[in-house]
């Protein structure tokens, strides 16, 4: 993503992600972009929930400003990450919104009481 400032970076074996972060409402939501790709084209839904949630997009590993210095690029470091960037926001649970690669996400997530 060139246009929007990155909030946060989570450092990951490898390299780091950039992470966007909108809304303030009492829950959380990742929005899983379809790759390779970037998650701009997901601001529009972004917008839409900020108002009832907190909204958590990210350029994934070997994406956007996440681009340099990974090598593994697999499901499971992909939920690795997934897991590293709740820890740093301290969210206890979180939500889950998958488009196009984002979905396998979905089942390959573990089902624990972090996931609603």
């Amino acid at each position: 993503m060139t246009d929007e400032k990155v909030d946060l970076w989570v450092d990951r074996p490898g390299g780091r992600l950039a992470i966007y972060l909108s809304g303030e409402g009492p829950e959380t939501v990742f929005l899983l972009h379809g790759g390779p790709g970037v998650p701009d084209y997901l601001e529009p839904v972004a917008v839409l929930l900020a108002p009832h949630l907190r909204v958590v997009r990210y350029d994934q590993r070997g994406t956007g400003c996440s681009a340099d210095g990974f090598r593994e690029f697999g499901l499971d470091s992909q939920v690795e990450d997934l897991e590293a960037i709740r820890v740093a926001l301290g969210c206890d649970r979180i939500r889950l919104f998958g488009h196009s690669w984002g979905v396998p996400w979905l089942s390959c997530t573990p089902r624990s009481t972090r996931i609603a």
